[in-house]
């Protein structure tokens, strides 16, 4: 078991690094990238570690999005990360934490575990989580083990699944959001204060991204999930959209919509993989 962990949440335009022992958070800090080049984005990488070093964790956790080789560290997306396309990460995360162990899982795995573990899923069997930002993130589990592929990317995967006339993401994400709204459309936090303040064109264009995700998860949530959690930038606006959202399992709101997927690189670093992920 790992006493101290360095958990990591590397996403598009940042890295969230967070220092865990049990459930307590010691610290926590945001490393923002600066550009997409290689050396550039090693470089706050090596930051974020050295950071942490400062704490001798005795684990390494990384959540992060995909396509990624998670059991070798690394990263094949195009979309984001470019530099970092086919760069082994291992061996440049050695040099910063000598003999420390390092685990990778897709950050819809991280950001479910979290929750079940020490958030709003805790009561949950066979919860499912939903990351609404820049995508449509999505992660079920069963008997509390997060199902994934062969590769450790989660089983379900529904931001491209088919929806009305596109895909899910076309009509639940930001990017959804936005071309609702129509020309110079603000991003989500603008909007939202629109909306809060009584624009009643930004209202509707919440309203309809709740109605849509209810009958996502009408459509595709497993037969026995026994709730939804919901997280992502998006869902602090949640009292906008959330009351449209209505589906076949209760949605509750992410007890921590900034560090669950922290939470759940740590909860992955203590244990084997068996224990809280179930190839399907």
């Amino acid at each position: 078991m790992c006493e101290v962990i360095l958990a990591l949440d590397a996403g598009g335009t940042s890295i969230k690094a967070g220092v865990l022992r049990g459930e307590e958070m010691l610290a926590k800090r945001t490393f923002p990238f600066a550009g997409e080049e290689r050396e550039a984005m090693l470089a706050v990488f090596r930051q974020a570690l050295a950071w942490g070093r400062a704490y001798a964790p005795a684990c390494l956790g990384m959540a992060c999005p995909g396509p990624f080789d998670f059991a070798r560290g690394v990263s094949h997306m195009r979309h984001k990360w470019r530099g970092l396309k086919d760069v082994p990460l291992p061996p440049v995360f050695a040099r910063e934490l000598p003999g420390v162990p390092q685990r990778f899982l897709h950050d819809s795995t991280a950001f479910l575990l979290g929750e079940a573990w020490q958030g709003a899923a805790q009561e949950m069997k066979n919860p499912a989580g939903v990351m609404l930002g820049t995508g449509f993130g999505f992660a079920v589990m069963a008997d509390r083990r997060v199902l994934v592929d062969a590769n450790g990317t989660p089983a379900l995967v529904l931001w491209n699944a088919p929806f009305r006339d596109g895909t899910v993401e076309d009509y639940v994400s930001r990017r959804a959001l936005r071309d609702a709204y129509g020309p110079q459309a603000p991003d989500v936090r603008a909007l939202a204060e629109r909306a809060r303040g009584g624009d009643a064109r930004a209202r509707e264009v919440f309203r309809r991204m709740g109605e849509a995700l209810g009958q996502v998860l009408t459509r595709y949530l497993p037969a026995g999930t026994d709730g939804v959690v919901l997280g992502g930038q998006i869902a602090r606006s949640a009292e906008l959209f959330l009351p449209w959202a209505r589906g076949p399992a209760a949605v509750t709101m992410a007890r921590h919509i900034g560090s669950a997927a922290l939470r759940g690189a740590a909860v992955f670093c203590r244990g084997e993989a068996r224990a809280y992920i179930k190839e399907v």
